[in-house]
């Protein structure tokens, strides 16, 4: 009878061990389902990049010329009108305000092709002269305000424009422009040694500005903004 009831015991104790062992296989088998989920899962989706505007953008009163390849009869010189379009011959009006040369090129392209007009048109937009772009003219000068600038415009205009450089003025000057990044460069400007031929001003136009600092004499490191 001792026997016997030792064996009832050990049978008891082996279905305990197999029920643990069938709970902890259960177990890792839901664990592993939950790491290959989590393996399996996207990674998120990156940041989108700020989209920056143009350095030069199309306004109205600008004067553009729209040349079509191979097709003289479309190509013209028009204004940008009030309501920031041009007007394409065969194509209408189409909006570049707010537009680089570039990209009002290719929506003239778009809009060429859309209306069924070319297959494959080739657009070039050139600005001829400039009247929607406006800097900034602060520090020593007559007048600081916000000033026009054409194609053609020189620093010594725009400095006329403002009201000349004051007694207290320096003759140096700088060009604040934004770079690709939005940031921020000074480019400075011996008005002296231009107005002799001596000097000369950076290459780039000064389209695109958007601060002209004429600083207080002796001061022109520490004070130019």
């Amino acid at each position: 009878m001792l026997s016997i009831s030792t064996k009832g015991a050990e049978l008891q104790r082996n279905d305990v061990l197999r029920g643990v062992s069938g709970w902890a296989a259960a177990a890792l088998l839901a664990l592993g389902a939950c790491q290959c989920v989590a393996a399996a899962a996207p990674p998120p989706p990156p940041d989108k990049p700020a989209v920056k505007a143009p350095l030069l953008q199309l306004g109205p009163g600008d004067s553009v010329s729209i040349q079509v390849y191979g097709q003289p009869d479309l190509s013209t010189t028009v204004y940008v009108g009030d309501d920031g379009t041009v007007s394409v011959p065969l194509a209408g009006n189409i909006q570049v305000a707010g537009l680089s040369p570039a990209q009002a090129s290719s929506r003239v392209e778009a809009a060429l092709k859309t209306g069924k007009i070319l297959v494959d048109p080739h657009v070039t937009l050139t600005v001829t002269q400039t009247r929607s772009q406006r800097v900034s003219v602060l520090g020593q000068v007559g007048t600081p305000g916000r000033y026009p600038v054409e194609s053609n415009t020189t620093i010594f205009d725009l400095l006329a424009q403002a009201g000349g450089i004051t007694a207290a003025g320096s003759d140096i000057v700088y060009i604040i422009r934004l770079d690709k990044d939005g940031k921020e460069i000074r480019y400075p400007v011996d008005l002296k040694g231009l107005a002799n031929g001596s000097g000369s001003i950076h290459a780039m136009s000064l389209q695109g500005a958007i601060r002209y600092s004429c600083p207080r004499r002796n001061s022109s490191r520490s004070t130019a903004r």
